[in-house]
C-alpha cells in the first residue's frame, strides 16, 4: 500500500493505486477524503479495493484532523497490512531449498523401493494365484486376476514420478550404488518390467475370454436342459386327466415336442408354451403378441377368460350361474373352437369379460 500516491487538486484529490488512477470529488468541502467523497476512473474502469480507499483518505489529511471512526479504520488496516508483509516474508523464508540430511535421503531411496516390491509382490501374486486357477466361477477368477493387477499397476504408476527425481537428486545421493547404476540403466529396468507387464496382460485377456467362452457355454447348455424340463412339465400338464388344455393347445403341444430330447427348443415355442401354461383353455394361436393385431385376444383378455373357465368348472351345477351364464359359456367354448376369429369375435369375448352374467348374450 505504501505505493499509493494522493495528489491534492482544487476540487479533490488525485489518487495513483496499483489498480490505477482515480479522481475524488470533495463532496461535501471538508478538505478530506470520506465516505461522502464521488470516486470516479478514466475509461469507466472498476473501483479501487476498500484498502485502497482507506489508506488514500490517510494521506488526505493529518491523523490528528480524522474523526475517532476514520483513526480506528486507519490503524486496523495499517495492522492488517503489516500482518501480510509478516506472512509473505515467512514464506519466501520457506521456499528457500536447504540440504538434505542423511535420514532424508535414506526416506528418499526407500520411496523407490517400496513401489518396485509393489510391482513385484503384484506380479509373483498373479502368477502363483491366476495361472494356477483353472477351475471355479468365472468371476471368482477375474477377482483374483484384476487383485494383482492393482498391484502391479500401482507400482509403476509410482514408480515413473520418482524416477524423475532420482534422475535430479542421484548425485547427491550418499548411496554409491545409486549413482554408479545411473537413472538410464534404472529406466532400462523400469521398461523391462513393463514389457513383461504387458506381455503378461495379453496373455491373461486372453486366458479371460476363454474363461467368458466356457462359462457362456454352460449357460447355454443349462437353459437348454431348463427348455427341455419345462416342456415336459407342460406335456404332462396337458395329458393329464381332468385337464384344462384346449385340444388346440394340446396339438400345438404334440407338434413342437421333441420325443427323442435332442433338439434345442426355439424361444418362440417357449414364449407360446408359457402363455399356454397361465392360459391352457385360450388356444395359443387365438392370442396376440402384436397390439395392433386386432383379430386376436390382448394377453390380459385372455386371462381373464380362463379365470373365467376354470372357476365355471370348479363350480357344481347350482353355483355356476353365480360365475357365468351357461350362455356365455356356451359362447366363448364355440368361439375359441374356430381356427381364426376376426374383430366381431374378439370384441363379442371382450363383452363377456366385462359382464359374464348378462342374459342378454
Amino acid at each position: 500500500m505504501n505505493d499509493i500516491q494522493v495528489t491534492k487538486q482544487d476540487n479533490g484529490w488525485q489518487v495513483t493505486a496499483n489498480s490505477g488512477t482515480y479522481t475524488v470529488q470533495d463532496k461535501n468541502g471538508n478538505g478530506r477524503i470520506d465516505s461522502a467523497d464521488i470516486w470516479t476512473t478514466k475509461n469507466g474502469g472498476s473501483l479501487p479495493t476498500t484498502d485502497e480507499m482507506a489508506f488514500a483518505m490517510g494521506l488526505s489529511l493529518k491523523k490528528e484532523n480524522m474523526t475517532t471512526e476514520e483513526i480506528e479504520r486507519y490503524n486496523k488496516i495499517q495492522a492488517e497490512l503489516q500482518k501480510r508483509e509478516q506472512v509473505q516474508h515467512y514464506q519466501q523464508q520457506a521456499q528457500v531449498p536447504k540440504k538434505k540430511t542423511f535420514w532424508q535421503k535414506l526416506a528418499g531411496a526407500s520411496m523407490i523401493a517400496m513401489p518396485v516390491m509393489s510391482m513385484l509382490t503384484g506380479i509373483t501374486s498373479l502368477f502363483s494365484r491366476s495361472w494356477g486357477y483353472n477351475s471355479g466361477v468365472f468371476n471368482d477368477s477375474m477377482l483374483r486376476v484384476f487383485g494383482g493387477l492393482t498391484m502391479t499397476t500401482a507400482g509403476m504408476s509410482a514408480m515413473i514420478p520418482l524416477l524423475g527425481m532420482f534422475s535430479k537428486q542421484q548425485n547427491n545421493c550418499f548411496m554409491p550404488a545409486a549413482n554408479t547404476l545411473g537413472t538410464t540403466n534404472m529406466t532400462g529396468v523400469v521398461e523391462s518390467m513393463m514389457t513383461a507387464q504387458n506381455q503378461w496382460m495379453d496373455q491373461q485377456n486372453q486366458r479371460m475370454e476363454e474363461l467368458q467362452k466356457q462359462q457362456q457355454a454352460r449357460l447355454a447348455k443349462q437353459k437348454i436342459e431348463q427348455n427341455r424340463q419345462f416342456v415336459e412339465k407342460i406335456r404332462e400338464e396337458a395329458l393329464a386327466e381332468n385337464s384344462l388344455y384346449s385340444e388346440k393347445n394340446k396339438r400345438y403341444l404334440i407338434s413342437k415336442y421333441d420325443i427323442e430330447g435332442e433338439k434345442e427348443y426355439p424361444e418362440e415355442v417357449i414364449k407360446n408354451l408359457e402363455q399356454m401354461h397361465k392360459t391352457p383353455s385360450i388356444p395359443i394361436m387365438h392370442i396376440r403378441q402384436d397390439s395392433d393385431d386386432k383379430t386376436k385376444l390382448s394377453p390380459n383378455v385372455a386371462q381373464k377368460l380362463q379365470t373365467l373357465i376354470t372357476q365355471y368348472k370348479q363350480k357344481n351345477d347350482m353355483q355356476k350361474e353365480d360365475i357365468m351364464t351357461e350362455k356365455n359359456y356356451e359362447r366363448i367354448e364355440l368361439i375359441l373352437g374356430y381356427d381364426t376369429l376376426n374383430e366381431d369375435l374378439v370384441k363379442e369375448l371382450n363383452e363377456i369379460c366385462e359382464d359374464p352374467l348378462d342374459k342378454l348374450i
